[in-house]
């Protein structure tokens, strides 16, 4: 299932995916749960990024998330 969610995300347009990080950001935040410290940097970082229009494809951004993760 949780592929499945992954995969209907990805095929948003950009302007929703960004909506939709920015959301889910939040929900895990307003449950009192602190993200890896790296994670959470890498989000914001690529949250204002894409809202200065400066957008790399879901691929890339998963990719360079888990090699910094190892």
């Amino acid at each position: 299932m949780l592929n499945e969610v992954l995969q209907a995300a990805l095929a948003l347009p950009v302007k929703a995916r960004e909506t939709l990080i920015a959301q889910l950001l939040e929900s895990v935040e307003s449950e009192g749960v602190d993200l890896d410290p790296e994670a959470e940097e890498i989000l914001v970082r690529r949250l204002a990024s894409a809202e200065a229009g400066n957008v790399i494809e879901a691929d890339e951004l998963l990719r360079q998330i888990r090699a910094k993760r190892g």
